[in-house]
């Protein structure tokens, strides 16, 4: 497939020291939004709701219980979503200066 149109990446940059990680996150999302990418879409993958709230526009959370009742990791669907609100704002104010 030489042209496709969407780019699935799992915990994108995880592995690498935090500055390198964040340049790589900026010219990915430069190179999508300035249309130099053959892509129409990039599903990211991801435990982070920070990374996620700066690098998507659309968030979809999987909360799913374990097998054998375990839970869904200690986190309600409600604390979730309060917790990328939280990161939402924290991102908007730190963008206003």
């Amino acid at each position: 497939m030489n042209d496709p149109s969407l780019l699935l990446v799992d915990e994108p940059f995880w592995v690498l020291d935090m500055p390198t990680a964040e340049t790589l996150r900026i010219d990915l999302l430069d190179l999508w939004c300035e249309g130099r990418m053959p892509i129409q879409s990039i599903l990211v993958v991801t435990h982070n709701i920070e990374k996620a709230v700066l690098m998507c526009d659309r968030i979809r959370l999987l909360l799913q219980s374990r097998p054998g009742g375990g839970g869904n990791h200690g986190r309600s669907a409600a604390a979730a979503t309060d917790s990328i609100r939280r990161s939402a704002r924290w991102l908007t104010t730190s963008m206003r200066g």
